[in-house]
């Protein structure tokens, strides 16, 4: 029984030992890869960083100048030089005035038209029957 006992203890304590030297390399490893990776990214993070910084200031300059160009002041100056084009004066002014015109006449089967409808077929046969 003694012997049983030791050469189940002897199976264990190999066992344990395999696992041991088994598991002590990959947690060495792990270790190292960990220490080498953390600057790794910390170094990327900066970069993106770096790259974000100029990317926005390349936007904040973008948008000045975007806004210089489209300054009402810079489109007249252009107008005016390049295009040859002046103010008027109040006697070239003309003032229009805007005019409700003719409805397009519309076919419809919607139900909200139904009354207008109606209207015009009472004036269509008024047209159609007067002298």
């Amino acid at each position: 029984m003694i012997a049983r006992r030791t050469k189940k203890n002897k199976k264990l304590s190999f066992i344990k030992l395999s696992l041991l030297l088994i598991f002590l390399p990959v947690n060495v490893f792990s270790l190292v890869w960990l220490g080498t990776a953390v600057p790794k990214l910390e170094y990327k993070i900066s970069h993106l960083q770096k790259q974000r910084d100029e990317v926005l200031r390349e936007k904040k300059l973008l948008s000045a100048e975007r806004a210089s160009v489209y300054s009402m002041k810079n489109i007249e100056k252009i107008a005016m030089r390049d295009l040859g084009m002046n103010l008027p004066d109040r006697e070239k002014v003309f003032l229009v005035k805007r005019v409700q015109g003719a409805g397009s006449y519309g076919a419809s089967m919607k139900s909200g038209n139904s009354e207008r409808r109606a209207l015009q077929g009472d004036e269509f046969t008024r047209r159609a029957h007067s002298p």
